[in-house]
């Protein structure tokens, strides 16, 4: 099965949709986001709209969903991810914050793992050093781990 995954759309209409046209041109049977389909840009209603009428496509919550959704207070957003974050609220229906309030932590295929943040912490860790990275690698129970987040 050919997977294609994403992550970090920060609600980037441009370049979400150029990404899927890949992805529909690479003939992927399915489409994973490591989270945070939201936040940042100026267009998280209709990202929401676009990844919905996406056939096959699933998601983990990522921290600025997370926020949309109640999970997680902001404690750790700087001052520009707020504003972001406020905003995108303001411009999101009442039907996309259910769906997003709707996405789990984790999500495991054939194997493997999906999450945003890291494997001992689905959304909030960044996997940023070498320890982190280790402490996470020896706690999985699955063989594969994706991770978004860390943005690198």
């Amino acid at each position: 099965m050919k997977i294609a995954i994403i992550s970090d759309i920060h609600s980037n209409l441009e370049s979400l949709k150029r990404v899927i046209a890949h992805i529909n041109h690479s003939q992927a049977e399915m489409i994973v986001c490591c989270g945070d389909i939201i936040g940042y840009g100026p267009e998280p209603e209709e990202c929401i709209c676009t990844i919905r009428g996406l056939k096959r496509f699933f998601s983990v919550l990522g921290n600025h969903d997370a926020v949309v959704s109640g999970r997680v207070f902001p404690d750790n957003f700087n001052d520009y991810a707020l504003d972001a974050i406020e905003k995108n609220i303001k411009a999101m229906s009442e039907d996309s914050k259910k769906y997003i309030s709707g996405i789990e932590e984790t999500l495991s295929i054939s194997g493997m793992l999906f999450v945003h943040g890291s494997p001992l912490d689905p959304i909030n860790e960044y996997l940023d050093t070498s320890a982190v990275l280790k402490k996470n690698i020896f706690s999985m129970r699955s063989e594969i781990c994706f991770c978004g987040h860390t943005h690198r």
